[in-house]
């Protein structure tokens, strides 16, 4: 993903803490590279794009931020159909 950021002129940055998983490497990799190039997609000039993992009460939380455009609100709905 580093490669890809640099080739469209992204600040990417990630902040991944140590913690226990318990779910599918690729599949997790894969939802992490989808959401990260939807967020690639969206975003316009002085873009950035971070993801941030860290440790939760029951269980780890990935966060994928950007200052992209954003979702319409009725497209909201949508966000899990494949």
């Amino acid at each position: 993903m580093d490669l890809l950021m640099k080739e469209n002129h992204i600040r990417f940055s990630t902040i991944i803490e140590p913690g226990e998983l318990s779910i599918e490497p690729d599949l997790i990799k894969t939802v992490c590279l989808n959401l990260l190039d939807n967020a690639r997609k969206a975003v316009g000039g002085n873009a950035r794009i971070s993801l941030k993992g860290h440790p939760v009460e029951r269980g780890y939380q990935f966060i994928i931020e950007d200052n992209g455009c954003g979702m319409e609100t009725n497209e909201l709905s949508k966000i899990k159909e494949a």
